[in-house]
Order: structure tokens, then C-alpha cells, then sequence
């Protein structure tokens, strides 16, 4: 496809960094972003996430197999799909409510009309769609906090079957909204927050371990209060940026 021949030569060698093998050869945030079949939704956002995704993409590398756990509109997703090339595969979720109450379905029909190496899937956060080899790795862009409002969605069934479905050496990763620390599950359908220790213990208690706590996407001067929609704070909400690996 013209698409990743014209980034080819955007691959370089990421120096190495906490978590993350050296020799995995990798698809920068700006060379991602540079593709041009990405719809004007998508571009006018990169400003604001380009952090996220500077810290997400180098964990990607060409050949993976990558789930994109509650992905929306897919904003992610095509990002990902550049990085792991023709050769790999990524997983596109979402819950049947939300391609039905966000009206996601033309982007997601104009992903896979765009990207071969796209599979959408419709199903609950807990029933992880199986691949045909193990992810190598799974990613939650500020969602986790979501698979806590749905009472048929069970949290703990959602992390043991990343776990079952993950090779060795996966990357489970996990950026979201920080609520006051202490506070557990309390703001995950209001304020749209989760409390960070929370996270840890409900994904560790599956068998993942915690390799790297980053303070990439942090915003010492949100005092997590506020809905994250909120236009005071949106965008500059402080946000966790976890990496859980599979033994």
C-alpha cells in the first residue's frame, strides 16, 4: 500500500526507554500523523494528544498484533496502524452503545475502507475479542475508567482475559484521567476519573506487572476536581500513563 511505502523511511531506532526493547524498530508520533488518509477529525486533534501518542508509539513496532480497548472514533487506532505496517493487525473495540449513541460507524466503516490491517469489532469491554496469535499489546486511551459505568461489564473478567490473550512480554497500556488518590471508583461516572492506585491493584491482581509509571501526561496543576470535559481543564486534565507487562 502507498500509504506505508511513503513512511518507510520515517522508521528509525528508538533510543532505549524504561519498559521498551531497544532493538524495536519503531514509527515516530509525527510520522504516524503525517499519513494522508487521515480524516480532518483526526488532525485536528493531534496537538493535544501528541504527548500521548509520543509515549504510546514507541511500544509499537512493525508486525504487532494491537488492541485498541474502547478506541471511539478510532483516532488511535489508525495511528497504530501505521506503526505496526501491512504485516500486523489491529483490533478496533467498542461497546455496541457506543457506535450506537456516539454515531462512531461511519468512522469506523471509514477505517477499515482505508487500512487493510484494520478489524473492527463490536462487543462489551470484558469479552476481548480473540486474535489469531496472542497481542503483543493492548491499549486503553483514557477508557479504563469507562469499563467501571456499565453494571453488565465486569472489570476483573475484562484484565484476566488481557492477561490469557497477551504473549509474553505484552505491553498492557493504560493512560486515564487521575481522581484524588484514595478515592477508588468514586468519580468514574461523574467527573470521568479514576484513582490511579486502583488501576495498579486491578490490573497486577490479573498477573500483569507494572514495569513503568510515567509522568509524561502530568498536569500538577489540575487539582482533579473537575469534570475532565470541563472547558477549564479539558485537555490538560492530570493523567496517569501506566505500562503493565505479561512475565
Amino acid at each position: 500500500m502507498r500509504l506505508y511505502k511513503s513512511l518507510a523511511l520515517a522508521l528509525i531506532l528508538t533510543a532505549p526507554i524504561a519498559g521498551v526493547p531497544a532493538i524495536a524498530q519503531t514509527v515516530t508520533a509525527e510520522a504516524a500523523m503525517a499519513a494522508p488518509d487521515r480524516p480532518p477529525q483526526h488532525t485536528e486533534r493531534d496537538a493535544a494528544r501528541k504527548p500521548e501518542m509520543a509515549f504510546l508509539l514507541p511500544y509499537l513496532k512493525t508486525g504487532d498484533t494491537v488492541l485498541d480497548l474502547g478506541a471511539g472514533g478510532g483516532y488511535t487506532s489508525m495511528l497504530m496502524s501505521t506503526a505496526v505496517g501491512e504485516t500486523g493487525r489491529v483490533f478496533v473495540q467498542n461497546p455496541a452503545s457506543w457506535v450506537e449513541n456516539y454515531k462512531i460507524q461511519p468512522a469506523l466503516d471509514y477505517m477499515t475502507s482505508k487500512r487493510a490491517n484494520i478489524t473492527v469489532v463490536v462487543a462489551p469491554f470484558d469479552d476481548i475479542p480473540a486474535p489469531a496469535k496472542p497481542y503483543d499489546i493492548v491499549f486503553a486511551g483514557m477508557i479504563y475508567h469507562d469499563t467501571f459505568n456499565d453494571p453488565k461489564v465486569d472489570a476483573t473478567k475484562m484484565n484476566t482475559a488481557l492477561f490469557k490473550d497477551m504473549k509474553s512480554g505484552g505491553y498492557f497500556i493504560i493512560t486515564d484521567h487521575k481522581a484524588p488518590d484514595g478515592t477508588g471508583l468514586r468519580d468514574t461516572n461523574t467527573t470521568h476519573r479514576i484513582d490511579k492506585q486502583t488501576v495498579i491493584e486491578g490490573v497486577t491482581s490479573a498477573g500483569f506487572k507494572l514495569v513503568l509509571d510515567s509522568d509524561a501526561l502530568s498536569h500538577p496543576e489540575d487539582d482533579r476536581s473537575l469534570n475532565v470535559f470541563d472547558v477549564k481543564i479539558r485537555g490538560k486534565t492530570d493523567r496517569m500513563a501506566l505500562v503493565f507487562q505479561k512475565p
